[in-house]
């Protein structure tokens, strides 16, 4: 199962890094042509599925909050 998310992965990813996504598939040792996006994916919602309220994943990171943690954590360097 892993491979072949790892392989969905690189299909996803070719059409904005297409070296990486080949270098990706090669140590699979899958042919290029043999498989592509039309294959992998299913509607898993159907047509008129109603979704909830969207909402932020994550929590915007203030600026006084990256100075205090790069104070925190920067190391001290001569």
């Amino acid at each position: 199962l892993a491979l072949n998310l790892v392989y969905l992965l690189s299909l996803v990813l070719q059409p904005c890094i297409p070296t990486t996504s080949h270098e990706i598939r090669q140590p699979l040792n899958i042919k290029e042509s043999v498989y592509g996006l039309e294959n992998a994916f299913r509607c898993y919602l159907p047509s008129g599925h109603t979704i909830g309220q969207a909402r932020p994943l994550f929590k915007r990171v203030e600026k006084a909050l990256t100075d205090e943690y790069r104070l925190r954590f920067a190391g001290h360097n001569k």
